[in-house]
């Protein structure tokens, strides 16, 4: 089983990326990572192509999954 954390929304409404927010010095998107990762084979982070530099900086760009937006 795979696991999908999405982080790729515009933030429209809190003004700041969720994922991003930190809760005891970890971020919310490494903590659902984690959590995650006790029941699936693998965990991926789906994001827009612009938050690449951000979240790489925090996470193993392996994990993750870019946000199509041509569709």
């Amino acid at each position: 089983m795979k696991g999908l954390v999405l982080c790729g929304g515009n933030s429209r409404r809190m003004k700041t990326d969720k994922g991003l927010l930190s809760n005891h010095g970890r971020t919310w998107a490494s903590l659902s990572m984690d959590i995650l990762s006790h029941y699936c084979d693998r965990v991926y982070l789906s994001i827009r192509p612009d938050q690449s530099t951000a979240y790489s900086t925090l996470l193993d760009p392996s994990h993750f999954i870019y946000d199509n937006v041509n569709i």
